[in-house]
C-alpha cells in the first residue's frame, strides 16, 4: 500500500502471515453405568492414535521507500503452526461406575503419531532517501527524515495430551464365593503411553532494514533503522495414568493373598527434533555529499523522471 501527501512524504507498509491450526482428539468413555450379575464382568476401554501430520506456513513481506522529504518503510512476517484450543489429545476415562461381581477392568490410551511443522518468515525494508542533489536548487532547505522498521516471528507449537482415568467410581467382585465358582480378585489396569512418536519441528526468522538520508541541501536529515526477528519451538505432551475418588472391594471370602491387583502405567517414547534460528540487521547512515554541478540536459533528464514518478504514484 502506498500513500503520498502534498508536504512530500511517501509511506510504504507491507504484512504477510501464515497460519495452521492443527487439532485432534480421540477418547473413549464409560459413565454412569451399573454393572450386577452372578457371573464375573470383564470390561475394556482402549484409545489409540497413528496419525502422520506435515504442516508448514512461510510469509515474506518487502517495503521500499523513496521520497524527498519524509519516507516510512514498515514490513512485517508473521508464521504460525499451532494446535488449537483444545490442542490435541488421546484419552480413555471409565467414571460413575458401579459394578459388582467385577473380574477385569482394562482402560488403555496410545498415541503413536507423527508430526513435522515448519514455520519461516522473511522481512527487508529498504529506504533509500531521494538524493537532494538531484533536486531543484530554488527548492528551500528542509528537514529530511528516514524511519525503517520490519518485524518477522516464527512458532511452532504442537502440544498434546495422552491420559487414562478411572474416577468416582465403586468396584466390587461377589460377596461369596458360591455365587460364582470362578470368581477371583478384581483386576484393574491403566495404561497410557505415548510409542513410537516423531517430532519433528523447524522455525526460521529473518529480517533486514536499511535506512539511508542525505544531508546536503538540507537544514537536518536524521535516519533510523529498526529490525527484529523471533523464532519459537514449543512441544508439550503429558502423560497420565489415573484412580481418582473411587473404591475397589474384593470378595470377604477371598483370602488377603487374592487382594485386588491394581496397575497403574505411564510411558513415554518420543524422539524430538527442534531447530531454532533468528537473524535480523539494521542500517542506519546520513550521508552529507558535496552537490554536483548540472547541466541544462541533465535538469531535463531529471524534469521527465519527476513527471513519471508524479504519475505513478498520484
Amino acid at each position: 500500500m502506498l500513500f503520498r501527501s502534498s508536504s512530500s512524504g511517501l509511506g510504504s507498509l507491507a504484512g504477510a502471515a501464515s497460519v495452521n491450526l492443527i487439532s485432534r482428539e480421540v477418547s473413549t468413555l464409560l459413565s454412569g453405568v451399573s454393572l450386577s450379575g452372578a457371573s464375573p464382568a470383564s470390561v475394556s476401554l482402549s484409545s489409540s492414535t497413528s496419525p502422520s501430520s506435515l504442516t508448514m506456513a512461510g510469509a515474506i513481506s518487502l517495503s521500499k521507500g523513496v521520497a524527498g522529504g519524509t519516507t516510512l518503510a514498515i514490513p512485517g512476517s508473521v508464521a504460525l503452526n499451532l494446535d488449537g484450543s483444545a490442542a490435541s489429545a488421546t484419552s480413555a476415562q471409565v467414571s460413575q461406575l458401579t459394578a459388582q461381581g467385577l473380574n477385569q477392568l482394562g482402560i488403555s490410551a496410545v498415541d503413536s503419531g507423527d508430526a513435522v511443522a515448519y514455520a519461516g518468515t522473511f522481512g527487508l525494508a529498504s529506504n533509500p532517501l531521494i538524493d537532494p542533489a538531484d533536486a531543484d536548487a530554488t527548492t528551500p532547505p528542509r528537514t529530511t527524515t528516514v524511519d525503517t522498521f520490519g518485524a518477522s516471528v516464527a512458532i511452532n507449537d504442537l502440544s498434546g495430551s495422552t491420559s487414562a482415568a478411572l474416577a468416582a467410581s465403586s468396584l466390587s467382585t461377589a460377596s461369596t464365593p458360591s455365587a460364582s465358582p470362578t470368581i477371583t480378585a478384581p483386576s484393574i489396569s491403566l495404561n497410557a503411553a505415548s510409542s513410537g512418536v516423531d517430532l519433528i519441528t523447524a522455525a526460521i526468522s529473518a529480517e533486514g532494514s536499511k535506512a539511508t538520508a542525505n544531508a546536503q541541501g538540507a537544514l537536518s536529515a536524521t535516519a533510523i533503522g529498526g529490525a527484529g526477528a523471533g523464532a519459537e519451538n514449543s512441544t508439550t505432551h503429558p502423560i497420565s495414568a489415573t484412580i481418582s475418588g473411587s473404591t475397589i472391594q474384593p470378595a470377604a471370602a477371598l483370602n488377603a493373598a487374592d487382594a485386588a491387583t491394581v496397575t497403574l502405567t505411564a510411558s513415554s517414547d518420543e524422539r524430538i527434533l527442534a531447530v531454532t534460528g533468528g537473524f535480523d540487521i539494521a542500517l542506519a547512515r546520513v550521508s552529507e555529499d558535496v552537490p554536483k554541478p548540472r547541466s541544462e540536459e541533465h535538469t531535463s533528464e531529471l524534469q521527465s523522471r519527476v513527471d513519471i514518478s508524479y504519475a505513478v504514484f498520484c
